[in-house]
């Protein structure tokens, strides 16, 4: 996996691979699932003690997570959902390879 620092094409829609997983986690769950911050955090693969109630707290924002520190659901009729859905799985098809730097 490269480091950190490296940002990836496939990542760079989403600012970063942080988001880009949190995203495919939640859009990946059963429809009904209510996940506590600390497992969408292993589920991304991000430290629980991280951005992760950020995240979800845009999420919220946007409309496509309903909750509160008791649990977070994802909302499947939110306008978002089924476009981020398609966008996760083209991304997902494509070769990824990091962001190419504009020369000097």
């Amino acid at each position: 996996m490269p480091k950190p620092s490296t940002l990836l094409i496939s990542d760079w829609l989403f600012g970063g691979s942080g988001k880009h997983r949190l995203l495919s986690a939640l859009l990946a769950g059963q429809p009904d699932q209510t996940w506590q911050l600390t497992q969408l955090a292993r589920a991304a693969g991000l430290h629980p003690k991280g951005s992760v109630d950020v995240h979800v707290a845009a999420l919220r924002q946007l409309g496509l997570v309903a909750g509160s520190g008791e649990g977070y659901v994802l909302v499947p009729t939110s306008p978002l959902a089924r476009p981020l859905k398609l966008l996760l799985r083209e991304l997902d098809s494509l070769a990824d390879a990091p962001v190419d730097k504009p020369p000097l």
